[in-house]
């Protein structure tokens, strides 16, 4: 599976660095739906690829042969940042910006590969043996519900003066008020958007009493 550097860097933000919910430091990969996962209990997100890169267009990297997708797995978040830190922003080539992940024959270990076509760069990577949390119910659309779609530019307008009134508290709260049938909603709120490259995110928010 080749790996985007977008990808990684948007659900990089949802995983959690409590040393006591290791498997919820790590983004979820699974390479037979190209999706990328991660949640720290309160958010939810996940990046499919609806445009992935077969692995035959990556250049060859010398000992680190494609040989196959591996299961699904947890790599660590601090990796996971690694790997996309090591990506260039703007390549002139589309698929020099992806790392490339193989099993290798270890049951325990996987391979990553990057190259610009002069420094290929090789890692061997242990993923997390973890248990990550079964989220499709979560991410599940409702058959029933209210819909709000809101430009990101308001939301980051609305995060700026929150954080100023909170004093950047991590605790601070926004309500949202949407008219509908229900005085309190306190079950996970979906959202969705498209970005570039074949990318669409989507996620959950967990809702909290009021």
């Amino acid at each position: 599976m080749l790996l985007k550097r977008q990808a990684l860097l948007a659900t990089l933000p949802a995983t959690t660095f409590d040393d006591t919910r290791y498997a919820l430091h790590a983004i979820q990969i699974d390479p037979k739906a190209h999706a990328y996962t991660s949640t720290n209990g309160n958010v939810l997100l996940r990046v499919v690829d609806r445009e992935p890169v077969k692995d035959s267009e990556f250049p060859n990297v010398p000992g680190a042969p494609f040989d196959h997708d591996p299961e699904t797995i947890l790599i660590p978040a601090p990796v996971a940042k690694q790997i996309a830190s090591s990506l260039p922003k703007t390549v002139t080539i589309p698929v020099l910006g992806m790392a490339q992940l193989s099993a290798n024959g270890d049951p325990d270990t996987c391979t990553i590969a990057v190259t610009d076509l002069d420094t290929p760069q090789v890692r061997t990577i242990t993923p997390i043996d973890g248990l990550f949390p079964k989220h499709e119910a979560v991410i599940k659309a409702p058959t029933k519900a209210v819909r709000l779609c809101v430009s990101t530019a308001v939301l980051k307008v609305l995060i700026k003066a929150v954080d100023a009134v909170s004093q950047g508290a991590p605790s601070a709260r926004v309500t949202l008020t949407i008219p509908t049938s229900e005085t309190n909603v306190t079950g996970s709120v979906r959202f969705d958007t498209a970005g570039a490259d074949g990318l669409e995110l989507s996620g959950a928010l967990m809702g909290m009493r009021i």
